[in-house]
């Protein structure tokens, strides 16, 4: 019998189809479903158990269960499993060696070819994994097939699309997410420009985030709980399961009951579509953003496509539907079984050539990030790190044979880690490049685009009588008092990986007008929903912060009489300097020469997206993202600039980016940020020895992108994701143990940047509206904890707009800006409102987003971030602008 097999290999459960006289029809692997969980279980003599009779075994002994290593591909550190190490591929092909032999049984021979499914998104070096994969599995005459083009292919055997139409997948799966583009062709698809995704996302995901939920509100009941005992194990294994169900059922119902039997505690947990909506939300952004990223590499528009075709067994959430058509009013396309489509399409498309990629010019193709090295094979020592220059030759792994666990190696003998652990990183991983004829040609990136300085205006003090700016607009910049001291500046947490580069910005846009990306207007936002728990009490407020801040308050009061008279003078001044500079440009360069950063020790690991501070005459990074994006950081990082080293600080609660860190007279917080389930309102304190972050006074709500700095009195926080995945535009300031809110951003956005003077004035700089993809280069002033608002016409802007930036306040320069992007574009100069400011200082090479910044003394420092081809870096640059 004739016949061809299709297999989706997926993070959580793996189904399988065959193809038979033309027609795909799904192959029953499990005893309760068609398809099987992605589990491998070991038992003590060595057998291995796949699927159903895993999970069974699984839940008396986890330790002995491995599960989401599909995830963990391509990653050196080896799967435990029984305490035995395995590397991904090995347990990926125990499981695909399942599926082969379950359909031969029920077949009669062979197939004739067999198509294995993975993520648009993986490169060269993890299809070559896949590849070993197949080959430890015995199985013959198998191609790969990106699954969001098998989706396409199955949506097009139920739905007549015309050659030449074009469709977007929309791929949401149980751990990784894809979004492609992709054209009809006479014999099949052709995939447009370079998918856009997400590894570490999807319905596992989900799941813990509403097992956090029902583990916070049973709170204190919970925690005398031993996991190590088999009855609290089983438990909370069918607690998880409960949960899963509760998700899936929240797709249908608008309330569920999730039933708890643990030892002593029996109750229900009442979980509402709105509330877990809101956990998920903010994650759920980022993949409409993928998605726009997608349509500008592949040249289109929402307008060109014929519809977006939802895959996935997630992308049943009805939030998924909801974002989607409100963002690119397309028809959705929603197959009957999205769980199985990808398999039903690989057999389909099972022995047809794989789609080409057509190249296009709508960005410049992006080079392939730096893999890491092949993964350790079962029963052998892990190679040592080394370093191979980026120019090195390429070396292919070859295939590696299934080898028996080794029995003689210990724990001890090699890292370590649990099943959904993120391992901790002991040295940077070694760079394997990846074999050159997989990588396409790449041309030079554009020269980026230069800043432009704001015409200087008039600068006016802060109005009495409260008033709002017009959206879009943002204050003119008040005049400061400077003192001799300067107080270490905050930097605020950055951004997700960046947009694709190398298009032009929009050319003719008024400086402060949002860009507008591919995609259609601003939307309005959808409806907020609180969620999170919120602790009543809490620790001590912040301490203290001197005699000389208070002297500064109380003397604040005869200041502002005098305010009023130095206006004037000031108007008139600044008037005399824009007329005897008119000729000269702000901020053209200076004689003399170029100003150039230091480099110091770079980083231990690679880092974008961190939070960034400078406290103690040291250098503080927290948390962010390392591994291309993909993994959340719990550590802390401290650089000491007397010995030009680094040392690893106290751990975080849990992995976390895109959070703030904030430096005051009385000690360093960290507040908010992205941990797995969502947005945070955690603020933590570093206890007074630097030993462990302590509990501090939780923001109002969670926060993601936000930014924060110290104003010589207390902590404002603006801006940032809500909870659903909303821009806001409060304004927090944190003062005598509470958090209250005093006032509102010009425009809601996220990925905005903070700038301190220290003595009593925060300013937030540009940033980006996720939902519409607008960014913004606006700039809001809280002064003496009062935002401050400006008439119209006399506000300072950023030209060109930008987000993910990093703020600070520069001797001789003002108020800065230093890189972040604009659609199209990263930039490497620096944005300040001092006129002539920008040119005294350095340009970043090479040009980045998602940084950190930080300032001891009169020296700025710079610390990791993006590029348009180098997710994460270890740069670390020092600059100190000479005494004026």
């Amino acid at each position: 019998m004739d016949y061809a097999l299709g297999v989706d290999l997926g993070t959580t459960y793996t189904a399988a189809a065959v193809r038979l006289d033309g027609r795909a029809q799904i192959v029953r692997l499990g005893s309760r479903r068609a398809e099987i969980p992605s589990l491998v279980f070991v038992r003590e003599d060595g057998v291995v158990l796949v699927g159903d009779a895993a999970e069974r075994r699984g839940a008396d002994e986890p330790v002995r269960l491995a599960r989401e290593f599909k995830r963990r591909l391509g990653d050196p550190v080896p799967v435990l499993v029984g305490g035995s190490p395995y590397s991904a591929h090995a347990l990926m092909a125990r499981v695909l060696e399942h599926v082969y032999q379950t359909v031969l049984r029920q077949n009669e021979g062979p197939p004739s070819v067999v198509c294995v499914t993975h993520p648009a998104n993986w490169g060269p070096y993890k299809r070559e994994l896949l590849m070993q994969a197949v080959q430890m599995a015995d199985v013959p005459d198998v191609q790969l097939r990106p699954e969001p083009e098998a989706a396409a292919v199955q949506y097009a055997a139920q739905e007549r699309v015309k050659p030449g139409e074009i469709v977007a997948v929309y791929d949401l799966g149980g751990g990784t997410f894809d979004a492609a583009v992709l054209r009809k062709t006479e014999t099949g698809f052709e995939l447009l420009g370079e998918p856009a995704g997400i590894e570490q996302l999807g319905g596992v995901d989900f799941d813990e985030a509403v097992l956090n939920h029902v583990m916070e509100v049973l709170g204190e009941r919970v925690d005398g709980l031993d996991p190590e005992q088999p009855a609290v194990r089983e438990a909370l294994t069918k607690l998880r399961r409960d949960c899963v169900t509760a998700k899936e059922d929240l797709s249908e119902d608008t309330e569920v009951l999730i039933p708890v039997a643990l030892p002593a505690l029996h109750t229900r947990v009442r979980l509402n579509r709105s509330e877990f909506e809101a956990m998920i939300g903010p994650v759920l952004a980022e993949t409409t953003q993928a998605l726009r990223r997608a349509l500008r590499s592949a040249g289109v528009s929402a307008t060109d496509l014929r519809s977006i075709l939802l895959a996935g067994g997630s992308s049943r959430i009805p939030l998924v539907s909801e974002l989607l058509s409100t963002q690119f009013e397309k028809p959705l396309a929603l197959d009957g079984d999205p769980a199985h489509n990808v398999a039903l399409g690989a057999a389909l498309s099972a022995g047809l050539a794989s789609s080409p990629r057509r190249a296009t010019t709508a960005r410049m193709p992006v080079a392939a990030p730096p893999t890491p090295p092949p993964a350790t094979p079962m029963g052998a020592m892990p190679a040592p790190a080394t370093h191979t220059p980026p120019h090195a030759p390429p070396t292919p792994a070859p295939p590696t044979p299934m080898p028996a666990p080794a029995t003689h190696m210990t724990t001890a003998s090699m890292p370590t880690v649990q099943m959904g652990a993120t391992p901790a990183p002991t040295a940077p991983p070694p760079v394997v490049p990846v074999p050159a004829t997989h990588v396409p040609a790449t041309p030079l990136p554009a020269p980026p685009t230069p800043r432009v300085p704001p015409p200087p205006v008039p600068m006016v003090p802060g109005p009495t009588t409260p008033a709002r700016a017009p959206m879009n607009q943002a204050p003119a910049m008040a005049p400061v008092v400077k003192v001799e001291t300067a107080p270490a500046a905050a930097s605020t947490a950055k951004v997700a990986p960046p947009a694709p580069m190398g298009a032009a910005p929009p050319r003719g846009t008024a400086p402060g007008v949002p860009v507008q990306a591919p995609g259609g207007p601003p939307l309005p936002p959808p409806p907020f929903v609180p969620g999170g728990r919120t602790t009543p009490g809490g620790p001590p407020p912040i301490p203290p912060i001197g005699d000389a801040a208070a002297k500064r308050r109380r003397t604040r009061g005869t200041l502002a009489v005098v305010a009023s008279a130095v206006a004037v003078l000031l108007v008139v001044t600044v008037a005399w300097v824009l007329i005897n500079n008119a000729d000269s440009g702000g901020n053209q360069a200076t004689e003399g020469p170029a100003p150039t950063w230091t480099r110091l020790a770079d980083l231990p690991v690679r880092v974008d997206s961190a939070a960034v501070a400078a406290y103690d005459r040291k250098i503080w990074v927290a948390g962010g993202l390392t591994n291309n994006g993909d993994t959340k950081l719990d550590k802390t990082f401290v650089y000491d600039p007397a010995s030009d080293k680094w040392t690893e600080g106290p751990k975080l609660p849990r992995p976390i980016s895109h959070a703030s860190l904030v430096a005051t007279d009385g000690g360093l917080y960290f507040l908010a940020g992205w941990i797995q389930a969502g947005g945070s309102k955690q603020v933590l304190k570093l206890s007074s020895d630097g030993s462990k972050w302590e509990q501090y006074i939780d923001l109002p709500e969670n926060r993601v992108d936000g930014a924060a700095a110290y104003d010589g009195a207390g902590i404002i926080f603006a801006g940032g994701s809500r909870p659903g995945g909303v821009a806001s535009d409060s304004i927090f300031s944190l003062r005598d143990g509470a958090w209250t809110e005093i006032g509102k951003l010009s425009v809601p956005r996220q990925k905005l940047a903070s700038a301190s003077n220290g003595v009593d004035t925060v300013w937030f700089l540009g940033g980006r509206r996720i939902d519409s993809d607008v960014t913004y280069g606006n700039i809001d002033m809280v002064s003496n904890n009062t935002p401050a608002l400006v008439p119209q016409g006399q506000q300072a802007r950023i030209d060109p707009p930008t987000d993910s930036g990093a703020g600070v306040f520069v001797d001789g320069s003002g108020m800065c800006l230093v890189g972040g992007k604009s659609p199209g574009n990263v930039f490497q100069s620096w944005w300040c409102d001092q006129p002539g400011g920008a040119a005294k200082l350095p340009k970043l090479d090479p040009p980045r987003a998602g940084l950190g910044v930080a300032k001891i003394g009169r020296t700025v420092y710079i610390v990791g971030g993006y590029s348009e081809t180098v997710q994460g870096m270890t740069n670390v640059e020092a600059y100190t602008p000479p005494a004026e």
